[in-house]
């Protein structure tokens, strides 16, 4: 339903029974749709966690490559002096 354009409307009347008209939708229906809607942002949520964590994980990995980058380019500069 995300998809459709913002003022969207069945042409032919409800097509799923969501109500009793197409200007309508039954409590049921809308409890329905509210933990599908739910449903689907707990998805995206546990997704974008384990996109984080494995940012997470690169990260620490390119901070300590840095670190001992900083480290050997520090001893070659002591070298030459």
């Amino acid at each position: 339903m995300n998809r459709l354009p913002p003022k969207w409307h069945w042409p032919h009347g409800p097509r799923f029974g969501l109500g009793a008209n197409d200007k309508t939708i039954g409590i049921v229906n809308a409890d329905g749709v509210a933990l599908a809607a739910i449903q689907g942002l707990n998805q995206k949520l546990e997704e974008t966690r384990a996109e984080n964590s494995v940012i997470k994980s690169k990260n620490q990995s390119l901070e300590q490559r840095l670190e001992r980058l900083e480290q050997l380019l520090n001893q070659t500069a002591r070298s030459k002096d």
